[in-house]
This record gives structure tokens, sequence and C-alpha cells, in this order.
């Protein structure tokens, strides 16, 4: 009688033992992560039209305006030439036990500026490239956003969790000035939260608070983030608004 209430004990921890383990294991979510690509490589994606999801549904755009003009510069008589490319990268997703999914996405937006020529053309050669342009190209400005999708009960969210950028400046006789970052979101169920930076460098990243939370893309909603540089080009300015928003 001991020795069978001995073996019923040791059956029973061996079955809370195992199957509480293999039930644990079970339930634990699935993931993958991806190697973030370089600006310079989502430039060469984005000129491609190469992308994971996207990007045309976003409110991507760019504001480029003269602020003073020198006549006796044919460089700055000539109309501003702006090209812009866009591309998203899955950096990494997680199936819960549910099946929902949720994903870490980067969207990097470019604005190649430049003067046309007599001809009314401004090829853009690749990132970093200066000498490959019929036109005058004198700077770039890029940002990019890192933002996590997901989802409940059939409303999308997202969550804005990074912002990096900044601007390319392509000769010598091109000079940047009043750079400003700002980037945030509105909407329902969090309200607004928002920053606003100003670099001191060409370059700037910024990671919010951890206390930011995610915002329903539904209804009226804004998420993402707008730089602004004032560009001054062979006696002329300019300044310059990217816009890179969901």
């Amino acid at each position: 009688m001991k020795k069978n209430l001995l073996s019923l004990v040791i059956i029973t921890s061996l079955f809370f033992v195992f199957g509480f383990s293999h039930s644990s294991s079970a339930e634990k979510a699935t993931g993958k992560e991806y190697e973030e690509k370089s600006i310079e490589e989502s430039y060469r994606d984005a000129v491609k039209g190469i992308s994971d999801i996207d990007t045309s549904k976003f409110d991507i755009s760019s504001e480029v305006s003269t602020i003073s003009a020198n006549s006796t510069n044919s460089l700055s008589a000539n109309p501003l030439d702006v090209e812009k490319y866009s591309t998203a990268q899955i950096l990494s997703e997680t199936v819960n036990t549910q099946g929902d999914k949720e994903q870490l996405i980067a969207v990097t937006v470019f604005n190649d500026i430049g003067v046309e020529d007599e001809s009314g053309e401004s090829e853009i050669g690749i990132f970093g490239d200066k000498g490959n342009s019929t036109g005058d190209l004198f700077a770039r400005a890029y940002s990019r956003i890192y933002y996590i999708s997901s989802s409940s009960r059939g409303v999308s969210y997202a969550k804005l969790t990074r912002v990096t950028g900044g601007w390319e400046v392509m000769n010598p006789l091109t000079t940047l000035g009043n750079k400003t970052v700002r980037y945030g979101s509105s909407g329902w169920p969090n309200g607004t939260q928002a920053g606003t930076k100003y670099p001191s460098l060409n370059s700037y990243s910024y990671t919010m608070p951890s206390s930011w939370g995610k915002t329903a893309l539904t209804g009226s909603y804004a998420i993402g983030t707008t730089s602004t540089v004032t560009v001054y080009r062979s006696g002329a300015s300019y300044t310059i608004k990217l816009n890179n928003n969901l």
C-alpha cells in the first residue's frame, strides 16, 4: 500500500512539473527580428521603390520656400527642384497566443533639394554622390520614425518610439541654420504627446519617453515628426520643411 502510494505521488509530481512546463512553453509568444538598414541602404531602397509596407498612404510631404534670393546669381534665380523618396522596413514582429501581431516599423523619408538647370531638369545621384547631377543638388533632408504597430478588438494602433534624421550639405557654398525638430502623436486614447528640439549638429536622434502611450489609427490622429531648416546658398536663403507622419 505504501509502495503504491509512493508511486502515485511520484507520477503526480512529474505530471505537474512536465505538464506545467509544457503548457508554459506553448503559451510563449513567437517573434522575429531583422537587421536594420543604414540610411544609405534605405535611400537606395526608396529610390528603387522597395518597401516592406506601402508608404503612399502616409502624410509624407515637403515644403520649400524662398526667404531671399540673389538676383545676380543664376543659381538662386532658377526655381528649386525637390525629389521625394520614402521606404519602410519591418524591424521585428511578434505574435502572441491570441494570434495578435505586433510590429516595430521604421519609415524613412528623403528630400533631395537642388536648383533646376536651364533645361528645367535636375537628376539626383545616389546618396552621398555629389558628382552625377545635371542640375545643382545642394542639400538633402531625411528623417526616420520608429513606431510599434498593433491591434486590439479590431482597432489598429501605433506607438511612436523614436525619431532620427538630419541634413546633408552637398558643397562648401551651402550652410544650414535654424534647425528645428518637432515630433509626437495626438488622438485617442492618450491625447497629445509632443516634443520640440533644436539640434546643433546636422543629425539628430530622440527617443520618446516611456510614459507615452499608443494612438488609435482611427478618426482624427497624427503621429510622426516634422523637421525644418534654413539653407543659405550663394547669397540666397530657403526654408526646407520635411513631414514624416502616419
